[in-house]
């Protein structure tokens, strides 16, 4: 139904939808393709299409999931055209600075892949990065890759 919402550009119902969405466990193989079908949608620039991205990744941001669209990307647009995004879509101060925080991790994790690139593969630094930053990927993980997670954060 949300796919079909987004892409219908019918955004106070992805919007509606996604205020009732919230999760911190894995996804499944389900909820990971509609995910990606989401990603058909990333050309479209209307700003409340922005506001509901930020939505989404908001109420995903504590999933281990990498989302199919850059957050920082979707934060600039949203603020180039928030005199235009609906009062439906448009977040509040406390998402705002939330979707920040976000943007500021994600910003983050892209330094770590450019800065380690050269000596692992993406998946690689996806998980150790993800060990670091998500509770359940940590508490699921050996001691061993706990170390080298953090380890691999602080070099």
């Amino acid at each position: 139904v949300l796919v079909l919402r987004f892409l219908a550009r019918d955004y106070v119902s992805v919007s509606t939808f996604v205020d009732n969405v919230a999760t911190d466990a894995e996804l499944s193989g389900e909820e990971k393709q509609i995910l990606q079908l989401l990603e058909g949608a990333n050309d479209d620039g209307s700003p409340d299409a922005h506001g509901c991205r930020l939505k989404l990744s908001l109420a995903l941001s504590n999933c281990p999931i990498v989302l199919p669209w850059n957050p920082i990307d979707v934060m600039g647009g949203y603020l180039n055209k928030l005199f235009h995004v609906s009062s439906a879509c448009v977040l509040t101060p406390e998402e705002e600075e939330q979707a920040l925080q976000l943007c500021y991790q994600h910003k983050r994790y892209f330094d770590v892949l450019l800065k380690w690139s050269h000596l692992y593969d993406k998946e690689t630094i996806y998980k150790l990065y993800s060990i670091c930053k998500y509770r359940q990927v940590r508490e699921q993980s050996d001691a061993s890759d706990v170390t080298a997670a953090r380890q691999f954060m602080q070099d």
